[in-house]
């Protein structure tokens, strides 16, 4: 789940920042003639929706980019060295917390620790049946 979030997050970040140029640039306020219509090719509101949903993918892909190896060293680890790992990565979670704009909220960071702990019933599942 994390790993799809932090996909999605650079990819609307791929997309939105050539369109946050054209916003930013004044591009957005020339206007274009349909069916003799003249109007705004974007409203102010899509905007300013757009630039913010820019900022947050930016602020995802920042902060949750350092879990991703953590989350690959785990389910690599042998089971016995999954403490060593897990320290570092509950780091991270801290850090998260603490400086990101949109992942300092309980219900974001829950989901977080959520993902976390069903990898560990995974790996415990998995060393109990081997």
């Amino acid at each position: 789940m994390l790993i799809a979030a932090l996909a999605e997050a650079q990819d609307i970040n791929l997309h939105l920042k050539p369109l946050r140029s054209q916003f930013t640039g004044g591009q957005h306020r020339t206007a274009g003639r349909v069916g003799g219509v003249c109007c705004l090719l974007l409203p102010c509101l899509f905007v300013c929706l757009l630039i913010a949903a820019l900022a947050e993918a930016q602020d995802i892909n920042l902060h949750l980019k350092p879990l991703r190896s953590h989350f690959e060293e785990i389910e690599q680890a042998e089971f016995e060295d999954l403490q060593k790992h897990l320290e570092p990565m509950m780091h991270v979670v801290c850090l998260v917390w603490a400086n990101s704009k949109y992942y300092n909220t309980p219900a974001r960071i829950i989901i977080l620790l959520q993902e976390i702990c069903n990898l560990m019933i995974l790996l415990v599942s998995a060393h109990r049946l081997s």
